[in-house]
């Protein structure tokens, strides 16, 4: 099986200097994992031109992202959350430092704040995990 793994540009016409540019890791982790019977080809659409009369029997692209951000709800002042919860005494801290999108400054209706960070916490850890990442190479090979 011929497989293409595509990683697209994001302007064709703005294409990226080939030494500064840093390849998305995950395609080459694909073909790596790739049972050696398969011929994987990747094109970095940055650096190359995508030929679309190529023979491939299955094509891959990437979603033109590298993480996953995890945050958690900042009432900000001035919005309607910030009053409904500072109404309702719901605010842990006026203190804006901690208004950052990554610490819990309010009480949920049904967690205490450290539950909420927590569970944010292992959210984002469950995402990057070397098995999270080996269930989704499982899935794209159990179509092969």
């Amino acid at each position: 099986m011929k497989i293409l793994f595509i990683s697209p540009t994001v302007d064709a016409e703005k294409r990226t200097n080939k030494e500064l540019m840093m390849p998305q890791l995950a395609l080459y982790i694909l073909e790596g994992l790739t049972p050696p019977e398969h011929k994987v080809k990747i094109i970095e659409e940055e650096t190359n031109h995508i030929d679309l009369e190529q023979e491939c029997d299955l094509v891959g692209i990437s979603c033109m992202t590298a993480n996953a951000s995890f945050n958690v709800l900042t009432p900000y002042p001035g919005t309607k959350i910030y009053e409904d919860l500072n109404n309702e005494h719901r605010l842990t801290t006026t203190n804006w430092k901690y208004y950052d999108h990554n610490t819990v400054v309010f009480k949920a209706k049904n967690m205490t704040p450290y539950e909420l960070q927590i569970g944010k916490i292992n959210a984002r850890k469950k995402f990057y995990s070397i098995s999270s990442e080996l269930k989704i190479c499982y899935k794209i090979f159990s179509l092969l």
